[in-house]
Formats: structure tokens, C-alpha cells, sequence
């Protein structure tokens, strides 16, 4: 055996590294000890030795870790790791199992240099976009091999060695939208609601992502028993990622109880539209993309007979699914239903080609973070709101000495923020006190006496206009829609009332 002293060059620690022969191989090999006393160096050189022949006696490999297949340590890691919350462990669970690096086993881990090599092959060939690969697949893996190395399932930690990927990518700089385009977008998301019937509307959710502020994540993570008398209370944050006060207008507080009625305190305040948990990259490429192109669709729809056949909503939905427009059921055996399934389809397709990249140019970077976050900052800032006011309502005011002791409170009101945007997207009921919405709040809270069926007033007349289609009458979904007679929770929300001034033509 012989020993010397040793400096790691890329991390100037120093240590003694050991030659001797592998009882098991009978092969000369090295291993590495980095502490600043020999004595300590040599302790922990007999117990490596000691493991080795104890390994050489039972015929018992130390490293069988890695002949695990990636099957079974990723099981393992989302069966028995300590993860903070579900929705974290369904994400892992989403990015393991899809495994774009094709790793097969554990003994994978060890070759950095494939797991880099693979990476870059993707990005070349555009299978995966690099942020992906940075935010999302680095990272997890990393989690992975860490937990398997302090759980004992592996000798070592094969992925500490693994630096950040040599790629670069420029960072998605998203745009804000107008109060305007906000209008169109709740409203079209109301409209929705009630042409599929939701159970749970999802205007009211995106209405309250943008009027807090705050990151969609941690909003529809929020309980029922977070929402109080004027927010809804966020945890504090992780690191630099901090939550702000999530101020809400009184209004909205109100329909939050009605929404929130009849489940119990530890569920999700916001809910998808059947009422299970949201999932933030579901909400946004489906519902929120569903409602924009909608709103975007009306703002762009031509005004010309040719048009005559076709609706927002159908030509909507064919953009937002990529497909051309397809009839479900029994093909009809009329020749007018025929004739007249041949010109819808035809209309469609036809606004589908049209409209489809205008409304994919003024969707580009605007995603839900975009319709959340940033539009809340630049409508709260446009309206005259002090900055340092918007700050504490996102959580970007720091715990510096200016805002701790020397900025008035006064100027650091958050429910100036939010008051301020929900002005801007919404207008405001001019009913008395006890109109039915905050009646029906306050009788939520056992206050007031029982409820009232609840009557909204359609401020269209082309809201009423029916077409024969397949030879039955169909309601044309424009601000109301035919629903099968039972109540949703939809009913009581005053709807296309609250979007008045951003009242465009349907068709």
C-alpha cells in the first residue's frame, strides 16, 4: 500500500489518496480521502478496506445498487422520498417517467458524458426545448441521484459531478395584456361556462389570478380556509421566490364564498371545472388557451355573408386543437342536413385558415404567467398605483431597511393594487347593497335570510338568435347557452354584465 498527499485542482481541497490491490479483483487501484489529518485518512482507508474484504469473503457486491433498472429507482424515489407536496410529486413522477434521456439503469447515471451527449442531441434535433432540459430534467435527476446516495441506495452520488448544461437559450419575455383584452378574455371564458355547462366556472379563477397578482402556482394551491376578509393567505415563500399579500376586492371575497360553498376548509379554493385539483400546465393550455382564442377570435371576426355558417366558439376550438372541424354521430341522410353540414364545415375551416395566425401573433408570449403576473403589474403601475404598493401585492418588495422602516405605510398598501386592476377589468354593479350576489354572499354565512332564484339580465339582443341545424333548434352560444335545467354556480355570477364596455359582435 502506499500513500501521499494529493490537491484537487478544480476544488483546492486536500487529502491523501491510497494505492493498493482490490482484494476482490486482485487488481492495483486508488481511492481518494480528502481531510486535512492522515490519522483521520487512515481511519477511513481501514473501514473501505474492511467493507472490501468482507465483499470478497460473502461474494456480496457493495456497488449491486446499480444494477437496478431506472423503473424501479424511480418507483422507489416517489414511493419512499420526502417531497414537499403532490403536485410536486406528480411533476417528478411526469418528468422520470418520461425519461427523454432513454436511461435504462442506474449504472446510467455514472456516464455524465452520455447523459450530456443525449441532451445535446435533443436540442439539435428540436425534440426538447433547452429550457426543459435546464428547469425541468437537470434538476430532477440531480434530486433523484442525490436521495439515492443519503438513502443508501447507491454508493455514491454519480450526478454531484454533473454541471449546469453547456446550452444557452434566451428567456421567454413575455407581454402583458390590455384591460380591454382582459375584458374579452373573462368574458369569453364566461360564455364557456355556460355553453359546456361547467360546474365550477372558470372565469372566476382567472379572474382572480389577475386581479391578486400573485404566481399561478401557489394561488390554486391556496385552501379554502386561506381566503379571509380581504385576501386570500399565501405562505410566506421559498427563498427568493416570495408570495405577496394577495389582496382582493371585497366583491370578489363575496363570489369566493359562493364558489367555495358546500366543500370542506382543506380543499383547494380554486378548482378545475368538474371541481378536482387544478394543474397549472393543464389550466393553461387548455382552459386559459380556450378562452383567449375565443376573446381573440371575436376581436378579428370578419364582418362579410360568408361568415353565415359559422360561430366564434367552432372556430375557436378547431385553432386551439390544430385540426380541421369534424361531426361526431351518424352522418345524416337528408341532403339539406347535408348540404348544411358541407357549408359549416367549409365556413369554419375557411376562418380557421384565416384567423388562425393572426390570433396565434397576438397570443405569442402570452401565456397564463403573462395574463396573471405581468398584466397585474403594468394595469396596477398604469393606473398610478405607488410601485412600492404593487410590489408588496406580488412579493416583490424586499426586507430591506427603506421598506421596513423608513416608507409610510400608507404607500405600501396592497389593496390599492388590486383594487386598481379590478376597476380597470371589470365595471362595476350599480345595484344597491342587497342585489343578489351579496345577498347570496352574506346568506352563505348564515346572515340573511334563505335564498332567492337568482335572475340575470341579457344585455344582447343577438344573444336570443336560433338556427335550425340537423333539423333541430339549437341556441347559438353567443352570452347565454342551453343547458339541461340544472343549477350551476355560474347563476350567480352576474356575467356579461361585468364586461359591458368590452361588448364586441359575435357574429
Amino acid at each position: 500500500m502506499l500513500v501521499r498527499k494529493v490537491k484537487n485542482r478544480r476544488t483546492g481541497l486536500r487529502g491523501f489518496i491510497y494505492r493498493f490491490t482490490d482484494p476482490r479483483t486482485h487488481r492495483k487501484t486508488e481511492k481518494r480521502f480528502y481531510c486535512m489529518e492522515q490519522e483521520r485518512a487512515d481511519r477511513l482507508f481501514r473501514e473501505h478496506m474492511d467493507r472490501l474484504q468482507e465483499a470478497a469473503v460473502t461474494g456480496i457486491d457493495p456497488t449491486a445498487g446499480w444494477t437496478m433498472t431506472y423503473e424501479e429507482l424511480t418507483q422507489k424515489f416517489l414511493t419512499d422520498a420526502i417531497i414537499s407536496s403532490d403536485r410536486r410529486r406528480r411533476w417528478l413522477e411526469k418528468v422520470l417517467l418520461e425519461n427523454v434521456l432513454r436511461i435504462t439503469s442506474a449504472r446510467d447515471l455514472n456516464d455524465v458524458g452520455r447523459l450530456t451527449a443525449e441532451c445535446k442531441r435533443l436540442v439539435d434535433r428540436q425534440r426538447v426545448p433547452v429550457s426543459y432540459l435546464l428547469t425541468h430534467v437537470q434538476p430532477v435527476l440531480r434530486q433523484l441521484s442525490r436521495w439515492a446516495f443519503e438513502s443508501g441506495v447507491l454508493p455514491s452520488n454519480p450526478l454531484a459531478r454533473w454541471r449546469r448544461l453547456p446550452f444557452k437559450h434566451e428567456a421567454q419575455k413575455r407581454s402583458a395584456f390590455t384591460a380591454d383584452e382582459v375584458k374579452d378574455i373573462l368574458r369569453a371564458a364566461h360564455d364557456l361556462d355556460q355553453a359546456y355547462g361547467r360546474k365550477y366556472p372558470v372565469e372566476i379563477v382567472l379572474r382572480t389570478l389577475v386581479s391578486c397578482g400573485n404566481r399561478p402556482g401557489v394561488m390554486l394551491s391556496a385552501t379554502i380556509a386561506d381566503l379571509q376578509e380581504d385576501r386570500i393567505k399565501l405562505p410566506p415563500g421559498n427563498g427568493k421566490k416570495r408570495n405577496g399579500a394577495a389582496t382582493l376586492p371585497k366583491e370578489l371575497i363575496q363570489e369566493l364564498r359562493i364558489y367555495a360553498r358546500g366543500r370542506k376548509s382543506d380543499e383547494p379554493l380554486l378548482v378545475s371545472a368538474t371541481g378536482s385539483l387544478v394543474e397549472p400546465v393543464n389550466f393553461a393550455k387548455r382552459d386559459f388557451k380556450m378562452a383567449a382564442v375565443l376573446a381573440f377570435v371575436r376581436r378579428l371576426w370578419p364582418n362579410c355573408p360568408e361568415v353565415e355558417h359559422a360561430e366564434p366558439i367552432e372556430v375557436a376550438t378547431a385553432i386551439v386543437r390544430k385540426r380541421p372541424m369534424t361531426f361526431d354521430g351518424q352522418r345524416p341522410k337528408d341532403p339539406t342536413k347535408l348540404q348544411l353540414r358541407e357549408l359549416r364545415a367549409k365556413a369554419v375551416n375557411a376562418l380557421v385558415a384565416e384567423l388562425g395566425p393572426q390570433v396565434e401573433a397576438l397570443l405569442k408570449n402570452r401565456d397564463l404567467y403573462a395574463f396573471t403576473r405581468k398584466t397585474h403589474i403594468s394595469l396596477a403601475r398604469a393606473a398610478g398605483v405607488n410601485r412600492d404598493a404593487v410590489a408588496v401585492q406580488v412579493g416583490h418588495a424586499g426586507s430591506g431597511v427603506e421598506e421596513r422602516f423608513y416608507l409610510d405605510e400608507k404607500l405600501l398598501d396592497p389593496a390599492k393594487a388590486s383594487e386598481a386592476v379590478y376597476d380597470l377589468i371589470v365595471t362595476r354593479s350599480r345595484a344597491e347593497p342587497e342585489s343578489n350576489i351579496v345577498r347570496l354572499a352574506a346568506g352563505a354565512e348564515g346572515e340573511n335570510p334563505p335564498e332567492k332564484e337568482v335572475t340575470r339580465e341579457v344585455t344582447r339582443e343577438n344573444a336570443q338568435k336560433t338556427r335550425v341545424r340537423s333539423g333541430k333548434s339549437a341556441a347559438v352560444s353567443s352570452g347565454t347557452a342551453k343547458t339541461s335545467g340544472k343549477s350551476h354556480l355560474w347563476d350567480l355570477n352576474p356575467g356579461p354584465a361585468l364586461y359591458e364596455s368590452a361588448a364586441l359582435p359575435l357574429s
